[in-house]
């Protein structure tokens, strides 16, 4: 009796999450706009998203190549920036690639559909409209008070902390704490930099960002509006202008003196002009999202979003620096060298120090710290 007790139980657990399969155009529309079923109030339900609410263009003529290229771009805005901060340990140049092609695809597509399934499920049987994690959990210990029940939701508690603080320390600390420590070297070192971020993460409410699903999917399509510039800069004159040539020695260096890098009083001028032209385009349509109205080719642009403001920077920052080259650009042409070839050179500081990038890997390894061994340039 016990036995048929547990199987009726089983079998009506089974059924509570068979929901999720019935709707299946639900299902593929969530995974094509990477929102999680969100139904135009920023909700989690069977019915699918219209997305009117940002894209009043009719559904039979929108672009699916467009709305999954401009989600995609948006969530991984921040980590497409930052990769040099984080690539730049690798030991070899495919090193970053390799790991990174492989596993990032699997990665966000497991999660965001185990996400989008768990999700629909429960609200499709439940019929509550759910769209973050932390009210799921929250729906499943209301109904569930199991020491079972609670275990799992311990095990995803625990889980999704380890993510999210593994994504801060990647996307939001390191790269903060380097930048920072460049521009104030005197005040700030990386530590001290992390430490500032963290303070400034409560400074901006993230709580209000988190309010509803609407807030959230806007916050990140304007993030990423303001970063796809900054990528568009980094890939154009990385590829295009200084053909894949960094002078190391020189990055660290704030100095007037620093010929490469030091730009119009530390202004690289041509990246501003491109940057301001890359975000103009699509801003109004971004500020119409948030309330405002603006017009129809307005919106039409601020749902270019992403693509937009990328090729715009791109096209215009390789046409201004054509015509206007930085120092360093002009150095490079100059000096006729050829494709990466500084990386295969010695690496030589403005003071004339050569830093042999050997040593630091083996101490590195060694857990001996990060002390390079330095060798001064013999006078000629």
């Amino acid at each position: 009796m016990r036995y048929s007790d547990q199987s009726l139980k089983l079998k009506a657990r089974l059924q509570e999450f068979r929901g999720a399969f019935k709707s299946r155009q639900a299902f593929l529309h969530s995974i094509q706009t990477n929102d999680t079923s969100l139904d135009q109030h920023g909700h989690t339900g069977s019915t699918t998203w219209s997305n009117e609410d940002l894209d009043p263009t009719p559904p039979e003529k929108r672009s699916k190549f467009r709305v999954i290229t401009v989600a995609k771009a948006r969530n991984t805005a921040t980590l497409i920036t930052n990769q040099p901060d984080i690539a730049r340990w690798s030991k070899t140049k495919q090193g970053a690639m390799w790991s990174q092609l492989i596993t990032n695809p699997i990665a966000v597509t497991l999660s965001a559909s185990l996400g989008i399934l768990s999700t629909a499920a429960i609200n499709n049987t439940w019929g509550l409209e759910l769209w973050n994690q932390w009210d799921l959990l929250d729906a499943i210990m209301t109904r569930y008070w199991s020491s079972s029940a609670r275990f799992a939701v311990f095990l995803s508690a625990f889980t999704w902390m380890v993510s999210i603080l593994g994504t801060n320390i990647a996307a939001n600390m390191i790269p903060f704490g380097s930048d920072s420590s460049m521009l104030f070297p005197r005040y700030i070192t990386i530590p001290r930099g992390q430490f500032l971020v963290e303070l400034l993460g409560f400074a901006i409410c993230p709580w209000k960002i988190l309010a509803s699903a609407s807030v959230f999917t806007t916050f990140l399509s304007g993030y990423g509006l303001f970063m796809a510039s900054v990528v568009a800069i980094m890939i154009c004159d990385y590829f295009l202008l200084t053909k894949g040539n960094v002078f190391i020695g020189s990055l660290y260096d704030g100095s007037s003196w620093n010929k490469h890098y030091y730009y119009t009083r530390g202004w690289n001028i041509q990246a501003v002009i491109a940057y301001i032209s890359g975000i103009a385009l699509p801003f109004p349509g971004f500020v119409g999202t948030l309330g405002p109205t603006v017009s129809k080719p307005a919106q039409d642009m601020g749902h270019l979003g992403w693509l937009l403001s990328f090729f715009t920077s791109f096209i215009i920052y390789y046409l201004i620096c054509l015509v206007w080259p930085t120092g360093n650009q002009k150095l490079i042409k100059e000096m006729n060298i050829t494709w990466e070839e500084e990386s295969c050179k010695v690496i030589v500081a403005e003071d004339g120090t050569e830093v042999r990038e050997g040593s630091i890997a083996e101490e590195t390894e060694k857990g001996l710290g990060y002390s390079p061994t330095v060798e001064p340039v013999k006078p000629v």
